[in-house]
C-alpha cells in the first residue's frame, strides 16, 4: 500500500517554473501630484514530472501605488485600484477586490429565499451600480460556494496621522461604506492606471478574454 501511495504521489508530482514581470505607470493628479502604480505579475507554469502533462499557466498579480510627493502608499495585493477621489481635504479610493459571501442560512421557504436574494441584490446595486454586480449578489444568497466567490467594488478612505515632515506618525487606508463617499460633483476623480483584469460582479475565478 505504501509503495502504491508513493507511486501515486510521484505521478502527481509537478515541476513548476515561475516568471515575474514588474511594470510601472503613472497619472497626474490635482495639486501637481502624481500617482505611480507598481504591478507585479507572476506566471507559474506547471508540468507533470513523470507524465509530462501540461497543466497550463496560472497568473496572479500584486498592485501597489504611491501618491507623490505626499508619499501616500497603498498596498492592494490581489485587489485592483480603479479611481482616486480627491474630495476637498479627504482622499478616497475605489477598487475591486475578491469577496466570498458567507453561507446563507437555510430559508424557511422558497419565498423567503427569493426575498432575501432580492434584498441583497438591491443593496449591491446601490453600492456598485451595475446590474452584473446585483445579479452576482442574488446568486450568492442561495447559490453554491462558487457562486459566493465574486468580484466586488469597495471604497477606502485615507487617514494621515503623520507629523514633523511626515517622519513620525502613521498613515493607513480604511474601508468605508459607499454612502460615506461624497457626491461626484464634490470630488475630482482620477483613473488609476490598471490592466482592468477584475470585472465587477464576475466570479472570482473569472479571467478576461
Amino acid at each position: 500500500m505504501a509503495r502504491g501511495l508513493a507511486c501515486a504521489l510521484l505521478l502527481c508530482a509537478c515541476a513548476t517554473e515561475t516568471r515575474k514581470t514588474e511594470s510601472h505607470r503613472s497619472a497626474p493628479c490635482p495639486g501637481g501630484r502624481t500617482v505611480v502604480v507598481r504591478k507585479l505579475d507572476r506566471f507559474t507554469h506547471s508540468r507533470g514530472l513523470i507524465t509530462g502533462h501540461d497543466y497550463g499557466v496560472n497568473h496572479d498579480f500584486d498592485y501597489s501605488f504611491v501618491l507623490e510627493p505626499d508619499a501616500i502608499e497603498w498596498e492592494g495585493y490581489s485587489s485592483e485600484p480603479k479611481t482616486l477621489l480627491f474630495c476637498g481635504e479627504a482622499l478616497f479610493l475605489r477598487y475591486l477586490a475578491h469577496h466570498q459571501d458567507p453561507a446563507p442560512e437555510p430559508p424557511a421557504d422558497a419565498g423567503a429565499a427569493a426575498a432575501a436574494a432580492a434584498e441583497l441584490a438591491a443593496v449591491e446595486l446601490a453600492a456598485n451600480a451595475t446590474p452584473e454586480a446585483a445579479a452576482a449578489a442574488a446568486r450568492s444568497a442561495t447559490g453554491t460556494i462558487a457562486d459566493r466567490l465574486r468580484i466586488v467594488a469597495r471604497f477606502a478612505k485615507h487617514h494621515d496621522n503623520r507629523y514633523f515632515f511626515n517622519w513620525f506618525g502613521d498613515q493607513y487606508w480604511l474601508d468605508v461604506p459607499h454612502t460615506e463617499v461624497p457626491a461626484p460633483s464634490a470630488c475630482t476623480a482620477v483613473t488609476v492606471p490598471n490592466d482592468d483584469e477584475l470585472k465587477l460582479g464576475a466570479p472570482a475565478g473569472h479571467k478576461p478574454e
